[in-house]
Protein backbone atom coordinates (compact mmCIF):
# COMPACT_ATOMS: atom_id res chain seq x y z
CA UNK A 1 0.00 0.00 0.00
CA UNK A 2 2.83 2.26 1.05
CA UNK A 3 3.98 2.61 -2.50
CA UNK A 4 0.67 4.11 -3.82
CA UNK A 5 0.61 7.02 -0.97
CA UNK A 6 1.29 10.45 -2.13
CA UNK A 7 1.52 12.27 1.09
CA UNK A 8 0.06 15.11 -0.47
CA UNK A 9 -3.07 13.99 -1.38
CA UNK A 10 -3.90 11.73 2.00
CA UNK A 11 -6.72 13.75 3.04
CA UNK A 12 -8.95 13.26 -0.14
CA UNK A 13 -7.94 9.47 -0.12
CA UNK A 14 -9.24 9.48 3.22
CA UNK A 15 -11.90 11.36 2.50
CA UNK A 16 -12.84 9.04 -0.26
CA UNK A 17 -12.29 5.88 1.73
CA UNK A 18 -14.48 7.00 4.34
CA UNK A 19 -17.07 8.05 1.68
CA UNK A 20 -16.85 4.87 0.34
CA UNK A 21 -17.29 3.14 3.79
CA UNK A 22 -20.25 5.17 4.42
CA UNK A 23 -22.12 4.72 1.06
CA UNK A 24 -21.96 0.84 0.86
CA UNK A 25 -22.90 0.95 4.63
CA UNK A 26 -26.30 2.32 3.90
CA UNK A 27 -27.04 -0.39 1.24
CA UNK A 28 -29.28 -2.91 2.09
CA UNK A 29 -27.62 -6.20 4.17
CA UNK A 30 -25.86 -8.69 1.54
CA UNK A 31 -22.62 -10.46 1.65
CA UNK A 32 -21.51 -8.18 -1.28
CA UNK A 33 -21.55 -4.88 0.87
CA UNK A 34 -20.41 -6.52 4.11
CA UNK A 35 -17.31 -6.85 1.33
CA UNK A 36 -17.29 -3.96 0.08
CA UNK A 37 -17.78 -1.97 3.28
CA UNK A 38 -15.36 -4.26 4.97
CA UNK A 39 -12.44 -3.37 2.28
CA UNK A 40 -13.13 0.28 2.08
CA UNK A 41 -13.19 0.59 5.94
CA UNK A 42 -9.76 -1.17 6.11
CA UNK A 43 -8.39 1.52 3.38
CA UNK A 44 -9.35 4.22 5.92
CA UNK A 45 -7.70 2.77 8.90
CA UNK A 46 -4.67 1.45 6.81
CA UNK A 47 -4.28 5.05 5.58
CA UNK A 48 -4.47 6.73 9.14
CA UNK A 49 -2.27 4.72 10.96
CA UNK A 50 0.09 5.13 7.70
CA UNK A 51 -0.13 8.78 8.50
CA UNK A 52 0.22 8.44 12.16
CA UNK A 53 -2.71 9.89 12.84
CA UNK A 54 -4.11 10.42 16.64
CA UNK A 55 -5.37 7.02 18.24
CA UNK A 56 -8.42 8.63 19.01
CA UNK A 57 -9.17 9.30 15.37
CA UNK A 58 -8.49 5.69 14.62
CA UNK A 59 -10.53 4.21 17.21
CA UNK A 60 -13.60 6.86 16.46
CA UNK A 61 -13.52 5.46 12.98
CA UNK A 62 -12.73 1.87 14.34
CA UNK A 63 -16.05 2.58 16.77
CA UNK A 64 -18.52 3.26 13.97
CA UNK A 65 -17.73 0.28 12.25
CA UNK A 66 -17.13 -2.38 14.71
CA UNK A 67 -19.17 -4.78 13.28
CA UNK A 68 -16.74 -5.48 10.75
CA UNK A 69 -14.17 -7.60 10.88
CA UNK A 70 -11.95 -6.46 8.73
CA UNK A 71 -11.93 -3.35 11.44
CA UNK A 72 -11.19 -5.62 14.62
CA UNK A 73 -8.07 -7.48 12.44
CA UNK A 74 -6.66 -3.74 12.07
CA UNK A 75 -7.07 -2.63 15.65
CA UNK A 76 -5.44 -5.89 16.90
CA UNK A 77 -2.65 -5.52 15.09
CA UNK A 78 -2.76 -1.77 15.54
CA UNK A 79 -2.28 -2.70 19.32
CA UNK A 80 0.12 -5.45 18.94
CA UNK A 81 2.59 -3.19 16.91
CA UNK A 82 2.47 -0.99 20.13
CA UNK A 83 2.93 -3.83 22.82
CA UNK A 84 -0.59 -3.58 24.54
CA UNK A 85 -1.79 -6.90 24.43
CA UNK A 86 -4.57 -6.58 26.82
CA UNK A 87 -5.88 -4.60 24.36
CA UNK A 88 -5.37 -6.85 21.90
CA UNK A 89 -6.68 -9.93 23.80
CA UNK A 90 -10.27 -7.44 24.67
CA UNK A 91 -10.52 -7.31 20.72
CA UNK A 92 -9.71 -10.78 20.12
CA UNK A 93 -12.30 -12.32 22.74
CA UNK A 94 -14.89 -9.95 21.76
CA UNK A 95 -14.01 -10.58 18.07
CA UNK A 96 -14.61 -14.57 19.02
CA UNK A 97 -18.10 -13.83 20.20
CA UNK A 98 -19.05 -11.53 17.44
CA UNK A 99 -18.20 -13.61 14.37
CA UNK A 100 -19.15 -17.14 16.16
CA UNK A 101 -20.85 -18.33 12.70
CA UNK A 102 -17.52 -17.99 11.04
CA UNK A 103 -15.90 -21.06 12.30
CA UNK A 104 -12.51 -19.60 9.96
CA UNK A 105 -12.48 -16.68 11.50
CA UNK A 106 -12.81 -17.85 14.98
CA UNK A 107 -10.50 -20.53 14.34
CA UNK A 108 -7.86 -17.68 13.22
CA UNK A 109 -8.75 -15.64 16.21
CA UNK A 110 -8.02 -18.11 18.72
CA UNK A 111 -5.05 -19.46 16.95
CA UNK A 112 -3.64 -15.39 17.59
CA UNK A 113 -5.34 -15.43 21.01
CA UNK A 114 -3.48 -18.65 22.20
CA UNK A 115 -0.09 -17.36 20.61
CA UNK A 116 -0.77 -13.67 23.20
CA UNK A 117 -1.51 -15.80 26.07
CA UNK A 118 1.91 -17.73 25.54
CA UNK A 119 3.83 -14.25 25.13
CA UNK A 120 1.66 -13.03 28.42
CA UNK A 121 2.74 -15.87 30.71
CA UNK A 122 -0.39 -16.79 31.37
CA UNK A 123 -0.52 -20.59 30.83
CA UNK A 124 -4.36 -21.40 31.82
CA UNK A 125 -5.37 -19.18 28.96
CA UNK A 126 -3.36 -20.62 26.61
CA UNK A 127 -4.27 -23.62 27.79
CA UNK A 128 -8.09 -22.96 27.21
CA UNK A 129 -7.63 -21.50 23.80
CA UNK A 130 -5.72 -24.76 22.79
CA UNK A 131 -8.25 -27.12 24.37
CA UNK A 132 -10.82 -24.57 22.36
CA UNK A 133 -8.87 -25.18 19.28
CA UNK A 134 -8.99 -28.94 19.27
CA UNK A 135 -12.81 -29.49 21.20
CA UNK A 136 -14.88 -26.31 19.70
CA UNK A 137 -13.26 -25.78 16.39
CA UNK A 138 -12.67 -29.26 15.78
CA UNK A 139 -9.27 -28.42 14.43
CA UNK A 140 -7.23 -31.09 12.88
CA UNK A 141 -4.07 -29.61 12.99
CA UNK A 142 -1.39 -32.97 14.74
CA UNK A 143 0.91 -29.38 15.34
CA UNK A 144 -1.38 -28.37 17.94
CA UNK A 145 -2.44 -32.13 19.52
CA UNK A 146 1.05 -32.05 19.85
CA UNK A 147 1.61 -28.12 21.60
CA UNK A 148 -1.52 -29.20 24.14
CA UNK A 149 0.43 -33.00 24.51
CA UNK A 150 3.59 -31.40 25.16
CA UNK A 151 2.20 -29.51 27.79
CA UNK A 152 1.18 -32.58 30.11
CA UNK A 153 3.46 -34.80 31.93
CA UNK A 154 5.26 -37.41 30.17
CA UNK A 155 3.43 -39.94 32.51
CA UNK A 156 -0.03 -39.56 30.59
Amino acid sequence: MESFIDTLFIDDMLAFAASKAAAYDKMPESWSRDYRVNMWAKTYLDLLIYDKRLESEILAFADQYWDYSNVRKICVQYYLERNDHKKAIEILKTSIEMDADFSGLVRNYRLQLKELCLLNHDHEAYMEQLWNLLLIDLSSDINLFKELKSNYSSRF
